[in-house]
């Protein structure tokens, strides 16, 4: 078997061979761990464990494992971003004693002529970093035929972002997280809010106070679990708890305009027909759909736990963020208005698109159509590297953006 460890947990273990990866000089032994109580200085006039201590037991660990293993390959990266990135000064001083003493420098004659003449096939023009902007393209039976309002939003604000999450289907690793981060947070206040509506479509049979209890007593069951878990998950719980008067009051305003809550976290989807006459599945859950009687309008609202003056920025310019655009679509038919309503730690208010709804729908059916004829046949991805979509995308380690920007 294989077996991946540190040098730390290789005591007292014999291997057939050991392949040392990453042995240069900043890994090997490594920075100086931070210490909990005192700097160096005043741990060594205390006779506690310090930095040449850290050194000396990874030479003792690094000296065993070669004593007791036959074969040992040591690789490290020998250049970073064109500057030389030198080899561990542990590996660096038995290389120099096998060259005074037996002049043999310890380069494996066999994978060094291969590596570099891989090296030489590999070398493409690159940025002065080293690095070029990726901007892959996508072969036409990987592009997918069925598309998510998120993954229309991601092509829109990054090509390759929309190239690693839905062509190459690449994922971040779920992580085994006890704390309540902001994305779960307004998760649960869509449930709230979509369960309390369905049981009060309107507010206009209720008091203002029975509608606050109805929505505590709501908060209180969905926050129950994950405050069971982790108990500073009370905070979040506290912050919405703090905008419930606040949202009540918006109802009841949204109300006197007419408007009445018709439906919540409604699945659709539609089928749009490219100018090349593929056939591409647009699908997606609108948040909520307000109706107004009088002229049987309809209304869609994105709840967002943004501040007003970010999703203003959103819908500043056309085509910046297409997701109210989407939902109209989705919808399938006459959308008269649509919202973000902004759940911020400070207040409710709604943050209108002010533009004709309708033709930005329409706008968003043609440049789909457009936009993935030309991906399918071999159009580039770029990535885009906006500060604001790359600060939240999980691609940046493969775009290596740090490294071309």
């Amino acid at each position: 078997p294989v077996v991946f460890t540190s040098l730390q947990a290789s005591r007292l273990r014999r291997f057939d061979a050991v392949l040392v990866i990453g042995a240069d000089a900043t890994h090997l032994p490594g920075e100086c761990s931070p210490t909990l109580f005192f700097n160096q200085g005043v741990r060594r006039e205390l006779g506690l464990p310090g930095r040449a201590d850290e050194v000396r037991e990874a030479e003792e660990c690094l000296f065993a494992l070669i004593a007791n293993t036959d074969q040992v390959l040591v690789t490290w990266q020998r250049t970073r971003e064109g500057e030389a990135n030198l080899l561990s000064p542990l590996f660096e001083r038995l290389r120099t004693l096998h060259r005074l003493a037996w002049g043999d420098s310890l380069d494996d004659e066999v994978i060094s002529p291969i590596v570099q003449r891989l090296a030489s096939l590999a070398s493409v023009p690159t940025t002065s970093s080293g690095t070029v902007r990726p901007s892959p393209q996508s072969p036409g039976e990987c592009v997918p035929s069925t598309l998510s309002a998120s993954a229309y939003n991601a092509l829109m604000a990054c090509p390759y972002q929309f190239f690693a999450r839905y062509v190459l289907r690449l994922r971040e690793l779920d992580e085994v997280s006890e704390e309540l981060d902001k994305a779960d947070y307004g998760s649960r206040i869509h449930e709230i809010l979509h369960r309390f509506h369905r049981a009060h479509p309107q507010l206009r049979g209720l008091t203002a106070e029975a509608a606050q209890a109805a929505l505590e007593d709501l908060s209180q069951d969905v926050f129950r679990d994950v405050i069971a878990a982790d108990y500073l998950a009370s905070a979040w719980l506290a912050r919405w708890q703090a905008l419930i008067p606040r949202y009540g009051e918006w109802q009841r305003r949204r109300e006197a305009e007419g408007w009445r809550f018709l439906a919540g976290e409604v699945e659709r989807s539609v089928s749009i027909t490219t100018p090349a006459g593929r056939v591409l599945h647009l699908r997606g859950r609108i948040d909520r759909v307000d109706g107004r009687d009088e002229d049987r309008a309809v209304s869609v609202v994105d709840y967002k736990t943004q501040a007003r003056e970010r999703l203003d920025e959103k819908l500043a310019v056309d085509g910046e963020d297409v997701q109210l655009p989407v939902y109209a679509l989705l919808w399938g038919g006459p959308v008269a208005a649509a919202l973000f309503l902004s759940l911020d730690q400070k207040d409710v208010e709604s943050v209108p698109l002010e533009r004709d709804i309708e033709v930005l729908a329409r706008g968003v059916r043609e440049r789909i159509g457009r936009l993935f004829d030309r991906i399918s046949e071999g159009a580039p991805l770029p990535a885009h590297g906006i500060d604001d979509v790359c600060r939240y995308c999980e691609m940046g380690g493969l775009c290596r953006r740090k490294h071309w920007s």
